[in-house]
């Protein structure tokens, strides 16, 4: 690969550092609390759980991609810009213990 390829990547890099950066700072001046656990009886109410979660998951992403606070970002491995999510987005999408 040339040289303006091992340019991009490192800016890339560099940029999605400060983003998460960012987002940690932000992350830490937010309220959110963590959502409770849930405990189940049998192994079927848990699966039934987990493909709601994630079907709601799912369109809750598709909605901030569209109407959330993103940036778009070229990736140069993926050769396609990128959606990343920030500030008020970034913190509804992730737990507090992944935001440290």
């Amino acid at each position: 690969m040339g040289n303006s390829y091992s340019k991009i990547s490192a800016k890339f890099d560099e940029l999605i550092s400060r983003i998460e950066d960012l987002n940690k700072r932000y992350a830490a001046l937010s309220p959110a609390s963590p959502l409770p656990i849930p405990t189940f009886t049998s192994k079927a109410d848990g699966q039934v759980y987990l493909n709601t979660l994630l079907e709601t998951d799912t369109t809750w992403i598709m909605n901030e991609l569209v109407h959330g606070t993103i940036v778009v970002v070229y990736d140069p491995d993926e050769g396609d810009p990128v959606p990343e999510l920030i500030g008020d987005s970034y913190v509804n999408r992730t737990s507090p213990g992944d935001r440290s």
